[in-house]
Order: C-alpha cells, then structure tokens, then sequence
C-alpha cells in the first residue's frame, strides 16, 4: 500500500517501520512511488500487521492506506497510539473491498497500527503501495 501525504500532511521523511512479514521492504509503503509497494509475501490471515512510526507525536485526523489491485487487507483494524501501549481504534472494517481511508476525531498520533484481520478467498497477499497522514486543521 502506498503512503501519500495530503496537502498539510505529514512528511515521511523521519518515518520507520515494522511488520509481521516480510520486514526488509516496509519502507516501500511510504517513499511517495506510488509504483513500489511493501507485500506480505505471504497469503492474508488474521493477526497479520503493518506498524508505522512517524518519528514524533502530531494531531492527525485521517490516515489513508493505497493497496494495488486486488492486495488490500480483506478485512483490517486501524489503531493509533502516542507510546505503544495504549492503542485506540479508529477504524474496523470486517469485510473491507478497498483501499483504506480513515477520518476520525482529531488526536496526538505517533504509531500506526494496521491488522489485518480476513481470510480472502483467492489466496491473495497483502499489498500497501503508499500510507497518506492527514494532519488535523487548526
């Protein structure tokens, strides 16, 4: 999935990253090419999960998650923390056909938590071409 930065974005440059699969190409997600990708490399299971760090705490209110095809989370949670111990919700999707675009309530954002949490049917891996992080508007 790919990361973009809307106008008033947030830039990626101090972003780092981590997932369940396939850790060498996360940073894929968020290096404004819309034509690279991070794959799980694996087919999507629940538990599955991409994890971002954008560097510092910034009030965000939306985050959008760009898949390829037919590569986004079938079914996904997104949740949003300021030290990764105390995550909120700000997105669940339990049959999700689409790349992800979340609104939500403004609030002090430094991780991002993406779960995947489908079983596709077609075997399907998943795909996340760029990650976009709105910052709330004064």
């Amino acid at each position: 999935m790919a990361i973009e930065v809307a106008e008033g974005g947030i830039r990626s440059t101090p972003w780092r990253a981590q997932a369940s699969h396939n850790q060498a190409n996360v940073s894929k997600a968020f290096d404004s090419d819309p034509d690279t990708f991070w794959d799980s490399e694996a087919a999507q299971q629940p538990g599955m999960w991409y994890e971002l760090d954008l560097g510092q705490t910034q009030t965000i209110e939306r985050i959008k998650i760009e898949s390829p095809g037919r590569g986004f989370a079938v079914g996904c949670t997104m949740s949003v923390s300021t030290d990764r111990t105390d995550w909120q919700v700000v997105d669940e999707n339990p049959h999700n056909w689409k790349s992800i675009d979340a609104s939500f309530t403004p609030r002090s954002v430094r991780y991002i938590k993406i779960e995947q949490t489908g079983s596709p049917s077609w075997g399907a891996r998943w795909l996340i071409s760029e990650v976009t992080v709105g910052l709330a508007h004064p």
